[in-house]
């Protein structure tokens, strides 16, 4: 190899590396500090091309590949391309794809052992045909691929419980204290919550307030994907406001 070729070669290689940003994330794929803290990483690679394009690739902190999205403006998130993501035993597990945002083409999924699960046809983000299969191939009724947690009875029972157990706390009313409280949860597989944290605060009486009310709430009716029950982040805006 000559040296001129050589040269060249390294200084691709390094603008490459330049290009790509590693972030730690945990398990519900939130980000972390450090690589102690952290059940996955994500790289994110722009095109070198197009600066509007990017890949962003999410692997296990033990190197195996978790999900690949393709995205035509990565500052929206607007997802162009293929979205994939692979179970822990390398086998894909979902391929999707994306046109400007939207669902166009096929979105497809696969039981572990690679037997096809689901087969959805869309165009323009509109589902055309779609069935689902069991683990032994054979066809079953079909069932949305992904339904959010649901607070027992919907969003108008949620504001009603909000209503009756919030308890002003008198020093934050004395002095006049209000505003918006951002609460991040977890609803899990069950619908219990946990990992309750306060991710935009108003006053130390009020954000404790919001955590306790969300502390005391009865399971949730779980999120679900594809079929099956999973841990979603929830963020829920909790308003005092004084009369």
């Amino acid at each position: 190899m000559s040296r001129n070729l050589l040269l060249i070669i390294l200084f691709f290689s390094v603008k490459l590396a330049q290009g790509q940003d590693t972030t730690y994330l945990d398990k519900e794929l939130l980000k972390v500090n450090s690589k102690s803290e952290a059940h996955f990483y994500e790289i994110v690679t722009p095109d070198a091309i197009d600066t509007s394009r990017s890949t962003e690739t999410v692997y296990y902190i033990s190197g195996q590949i978790s999900s690949k999205k393709s995205y035509v403006k990565q500052d929206q998130k607007k997802l162009d391309g293929k979205f994939q993501e692979w179970y822990k035993n390398g086998r894909l597990h979902t391929d999707i794809d994306y046109s400007d945002g939207k669902i166009n083409g096929k979105r497809l999924s696969y039981w572990e052992d690679g037997t096809p699960k689901r087969i959805d046809t869309f165009e323009n983000d509109s589902l055309i045909e779609g069935k689902c299969f069991n683990p032994d191939g054979v066809e079953t009724a079909y069932y949305e691929y992904e339904k959010m947690p649901e607070f027992p009875g919907g969003l108008d029972e949620l504001v009603r419980y909000l209503s009756k157990e919030i308890k002003y706390p008198n020093k934050a009313r004395k002095n006049s204290v209000q505003g918006l409280v951002m609460v991040r949860f977890i609803v899990n597989k069950d619908g219990s919550v946990s990992d309750i944290k306060i991710v935009k605060s108003v006053d130390e009486r009020l954000d404790s307030e919001a955590v306790r009310v969300v502390q005391n709430m009865p399971h949730w009716d779980p999120g679900t994907q594809d079929g099956e029950s999973v841990r979603v982040v929830f963020n829920l805006p909790i308003r005092f406001k004084l009369k």
